[in-house]
């Protein structure tokens, strides 16, 4: 997927409920429910009526996703994963490009609401039921009775961004984040004005946007080594901006950017790199 698709989801909205909120539309065959967690993760149970789909195919070549995309239809697609971060990801893509799609959190959500899990056909991730046919998989449970989960509001949080805000100028800010960046070993690698370059190609632009490309070069050599696919989403990017009379710094989790990538193994350091980020910018906002 092109980086730039990917930048575009990020900024598109995608609505987040409660599978209680979801349940009756899956039953009546109107709504799909997709688990987009990756295929090491199945065997330990999916929701019942679930197609397996993961994101990193979503994020890659389509090899189950464009087959059952072309079978969608007008139904609205359902979205869960292990916590809710890879699904809001997936939610956002699919919207971008169209389709109604909904984040409804984590696989837990679904089974504390009392949907039954179900063992998954690994050797068919899908074609799964088609509106009004039966589960391809082993019922596990049984429906609840009674249902108390509650719905959840459309929020705006944003579960793919880390964003801090600070009352220190635009110009302060651009001038600690690279000096703060580098003590934490995180190298400068670019570093551009929005504003001046679009202006130079004789495109207006109001807005004051700068972005800070930054990069430790131990950890992307691990995650390099995982995945040489992985180079398409470094270095990592902060952008500075000014909402209203704060100044805004924003990046992509690397989690969640990992999430796009079937590299299980460098999990661990895109935490650390987070917290890095967290640290960097946190830093940078307090003066």
């Amino acid at each position: 997927m092109k980086f730039l698709k990917m930048v575009q989801a990020l900024f598109t909205s995608a609505p987040r409920l409660a599978p209680a909120d979801c349940m009756a539309r899956v039953k009546a065959g109107t709504a799909l429910l997709v688990d987009v967690r990756e295929s090491g993760e199945w065997p330990g149970g999916v929701a019942l009526f679930a197609r397996l789909l993961p994101l990193s195919d979503l994020t890659g070549a389509r090899a189950l996703w464009k087959p059952f995309l072309t079978e969608t239809g007008d139904r609205e697609i359902l979205v869960y994963c292990a916590s809710g971060a890879r699904s809001g990801l997936a939610a956002r893509l699919l919207t971008a490009e169209g389709w109604r799609a909904t984040n409804t959190g984590g696989l837990g959500e679904w089974r504390e609401a009392g949907w039954a899990l179900a063992k998954p056909s690994l050797a068919h991730p899908w074609p799964g039921p088609r509106r009004g046919s039966p589960a391809r998989c082993d019922q596990l449970g049984s429906h609840a009775s009674s249902l108390h989960a509650q719905p959840i509001s459309p929020s705006m949080t944003n579960d793919i961004l880390i964003i801090r805000s600070t009352a220190l100028p635009l110009e302060t800010v651009w001038q600690r984040l690279p000096e703060i960046s580098v003590q934490h070993k995180f190298g400068v690698q670019a570093s551009h004005n929005l504003r001046e370059k679009m202006e130079s190609k004789g495109v207006p632009f109001a807005r004051e946007c700068r972005v800070l490309e930054v990069c430790n070069p131990q950890h992307a050599q691990v995650a390099l080594n995982q995945a040489i696919e992985i180079s398409t989403a470094l270095p990592c990017r902060i952008a500075v901006y000014t909402e209203g009379d704060r100044t805004v710094l924003a990046t992509i989790k690397p989690t969640a950017l990992l999430s796009m990538f079937n590299a299980p193994g460098a999990a661990a350091t895109a935490r650390e790199v987070e917290a890095a980020m967290i640290r960097i910018m946190d830093e940078t906002c307090r003066g």
